[in-house]
């Protein structure tokens, strides 16, 4: 849609949808644990913005713990740059930098 922030990837940001989920989901009964979350952003110039998006309060997972949602724990989409079999080294969700055979040691993004 005209002015939504966009991955790398063509996926918008909508951090309300986290909590939608969470509320869907929570009807199974059963604990939650979100498994991968993360953001494709070869610019490092909105993962900040995704983070904070879906944890805070008002959108994602901390809203949905005060409204009794049994979420027990949330794994971001990945420590380091990852190799995918469709895009190879091309997409980078990684908090940490990684090219591999470049001899150079991950180093932290932002």
């Amino acid at each position: 849609m005209p002015g939504d922030i966009m991955t790398d990837m063509p996926f918008a940001l909508h951090p309300e949808g986290l909590y939608k989920a969470i509320e869907g989901y929570s009807g199974f009964g059963i604990p939650l644990y979100i498994t991968e979350t993360g953001i494709a952003d070869h610019r490092d110039d909105r993962r900040a913005l995704f983070i904070n998006g879906y944890m805070r309060e008002a959108s994602g997972m901390m809203r949905a713990i005060a409204d009794g949602h049994d979420v027990r724990g949330i794994y971001y989409w990945t420590l380091v740059d990852n190799f995918k079999w469709y895009n190879g080294y091309d997409m980078k969700f990684g908090l940490y930098s990684y090219k591999p055979g470049s001899g150079q040691e991950p180093r932290l993004k932002g």
